[in-house]
């Protein structure tokens, strides 16, 4: 073993040399605290103080509530609107087009929607597909 110690020398050394790195890393991750203060890890940031959060969350579930409940009339016109409802109307209100009030009264507003130049983004549906259905017979 000792003519191989002393052909390898140098791979020894370099060998010793990653130990005590390692052993020097292992040393430095010990000492770093698990959560480090905020000034430390971005500097000049601040915490939401609780009245700030507050008023945060509740302008969220505003919007939440706001986009929920048109999803909701949806449902018995659109028979993917549990899965893509809300998709279906942040896309549509993204997309121009016009509003028109039908009748005096105003209980109806006709809507046209510009066809958008390209299908949302978003994970593809287990029911589509790139090829014809086969629920659609081919045209002889």
């Amino acid at each position: 073993m000792r003519g191989f110690k002393i052909a390898n020398a140098d791979l020894g050394e370099r060998l010793l040399a990653a130990r005590q790195a390692v052993q020097d890393l292992e040393a430095e991750l010990e000492a770093t605290p698990s959560r480090p203060p905020l000034n430390e890890v971005a500097p000049g940031t601040q915490l939401l103080d609780a009245e700030s959060k507050l008023v945060t969350h509740g302008v969220r579930m505003s919007a939440y509530n706001g986009e929920s409940a048109p999803a909701r009339l949806l449902v018995p016109h659109y028979r993917r609107a549990e899965e893509e409802g809300r998709v279906l109307l942040r896309e549509t209100v993204r997309t121009s087009g016009s509003l028109e009030v039908v009748g005096l009264t105003c209980r109806a507003v006709s809507t046209s929607c510009r066809r958008p130049a390209a299908p949302a983004p978003g994970p593809p549906s287990a029911t589509s597909s790139t090829g014809p259905s086969s629920a659609t017979p081919a045209p002889t």
